[in-house]
């Protein structure tokens, strides 16, 4: 079906792709030719929207490339903007184009209605497989449409040996990224040129400042709103959903990276958790500390924090530590969530990171129709007893497909609802991201209040009292303008500090002046 042995990679909404640069790399190893455009860049929580212009721009891109294939890493969210740019590709271009990520793994079914072929579960070994000429009716984890019928495969498992792969793909050859009706001809990380302006230059991955990897893949929890609940549902044993890469493979690939790029000034662990067992943390403090002694950030999870641990993080540079609260209300976290984390456990975890004065980052969802006033209430009196400052994240509830929360949420809307009219739904909402900032269940008031518990200036017993107020209750603009004023004060002075400690620079502040904390997560 494919004859020549080269391949555009589309990356939707994210410069960062860890998936299309992974896939890049394993390919070009064996002598293929792989190319990767970069489709726009996510900032904040908005909605990935393109126009005519941008799409001409893509397709014109393809149409001089001429690949063999075109492959497309699809997330829920953006699934109206990959079957649209789809078609085009199909239509026009006559060109096979293969869907992967999380998304088709997920829903293959929906996905190959659309795409020529679909990728499900990791990538490396099928695309590389296919590009060798390998027959696809041979190849595990692929399906795909022939003479009108669909050939579904058998799955592959999880690559078990993550050390046997190369690291991700960063260079500018072969490297473009479409934004603000413009191709650059080059890989955003690395871009420099300093004419290019706009709101989308601010969320731009740069490896002028820091470098994101992964030390793993997977996650040993099965939390309701999280695609991990249903990989481990596909594949039911632990150790084929949670892999750890060995430490030399990370040290080494941190050395690489650096050494090309010596002006990265820190490491961003982007893992779901970052590895906890005692040997491999130890290991890995020792040799980082003596090669690399470069800042990073880990996550987390309450249950897994120790405090020997993260000592040994704390002497190797470790700067930020963050983990998911998700709701502040127990009942809520165990009943609807499927996670098993006390207050308790969570009080301790945020002692431990402060004592060890580690800056922590802690994640919340709001925006959600199962947590009543009384949880709400829960949630804020458990961020009050949490040692302050901290960075407080706060999201809206997503629904993905194939997760139970999702049949949850849909349940207690629709009553009893079947998965065809869950995929209908979740179809129609992917355009928007599939939260619920638009609706009427919109938690302004409470967003505003848990923002505020954040910040050490503002005292406990005015926001305990705020949240009793029943004016601001009814007014939560009010509320609202009191957290973003705060935020943008608590901005305004930790940018001061860090630019008199040098962490910083003048760049650095102009670049983002007008961002926040508080703006993303509302935005």
């Amino acid at each position: 079906m494919i004859e020549k042995k080269s391949l555009i990679l589309i990356s939707l909404n994210d410069y960062l792709a860890l998936g299309p640069r992974n896939i890049s790399s394993f390919l070009k190893q064996d002598g293929h030719r792989v190319e990767i455009i970069f489709f726009k860049n996510m900032t904040s929580n908005q909605k990935l929207s393109s126009d005519d212009v941008e799409e001409d721009l893509l397709i014109d891109l393809i149409r001089a490339a001429a690949p063999s294939a075109v492959g497309i890493s699809v997330c829920s969210p953006y699934l109206k903007i990959a079957s649209q740019i789809t078609r085009r590709i199909q239509q026009e271009l006559h060109i096979t184009v293969i869907w992967g990520g999380v998304h088709p793994t997920i829903m293959p079914e929906q996905s190959i209605k659309i795409a020529d072929m679909v990728c499900i579960g990791e990538g490396e070994q099928p695309m590389s497989e296919l590009m060798c000429g390998k027959d696809p009716a041979d190849i595990r984890g692929l399906w795909f449409r022939t003479e009108g019928r669909i050939i579904k495969n058998e799955d592959r498992l999880p690559i078990k040996d993550l050390d046997s792969l190369p690291y991700p793909d960063y260079s500018n050859e072969g490297k473009y990224f479409i934004e603000a009706n413009h191709v650059y001809a080059a890989d955003p990380a690395l871009c420099d040129d300093k004419g290019l302006v706009g709101s989308w230059r601010k969320g731009l991955i740069s490896l002028k400042n820091e470098y994101y990897m992964l030390a793993s893949r997977g996650c040993p929890f099965k939390c309701s709103y999280c695609c991990n609940s249903f990989l481990h549902k596909k594949y039911p044993e632990q150790d084929k959903v949670v892999r750890w890469r060995s430490v030399n493979n990370v040290i080494g690939e941190i050395a690489a990276i650096t050494k090309r790029f010596p002006k990265i000034k820190k490491i961003q662990f982007y893992d779901a958790l970052f590895p906890w067992d005692k040997q491999w943390v130890s290991e890995f403090c020792r040799e980082y500390k003596k090669q690399i002694k470069r800042p990073f950030y880990v996550s987390s999870h309450p249950n897994l924090l120790k405090e020997e641990n993260l000592a040994m993080l704390k002497h190797a540079g470790v700067e930020i530590v963050g983990f998911g609260i998700e709701s502040g209300s127990e009942r809520v976290r165990r009943e609807i969530y499927d996670r098993d984390v006390s207050d308790t456990a969570i009080i301790n975890a945020a002692k431990i990171i402060h004592h060890q004065k580690i800056e922590p980052h802690y994640y919340i969802i709001l925006d959600n129709p199962f947590e009543s006033w009384q949880d709400k209430e829960a949630g804020l009196e458990l961020l009050l007893k949490l040692p302050r400052p901290f960075i407080l994240i706060i999201h809206s509830l997503y629904l993905f497909p194939k997760v139970e929360v999702t049949r949850k949420v849909l349940s207690l809307w629709f009553g009893k609802i079947s998965e065809e009219q869950i995929e209908a739904w979740l179809f129609k909402q992917s355009e928007f991201g599939m939260d619920f900032s638009t609706n009427p269940i919109n938690d302004l008031f409470w967003k505003s209040l848990y923002a505020l518990t954040a910040k050490k200036f503002v005292p406990k017993f005015l926001i305990r009292s705020m949240s009793k107020n029943k004016f601001l209750q009814k007014h939560p603009k009010s509320v609202f303008l009191l957290a973003k004023s705060a935020d943008y004060l608590k901005f305004i002075w930790t940018g001061f500090i860090r630019l008199l400690r040098g962490k910083i620079s003048l760049k650095n502040v102009r670049n983002n002046l007008s961002l926040s904390q508080f703006a993303n997560t509302y935005h």
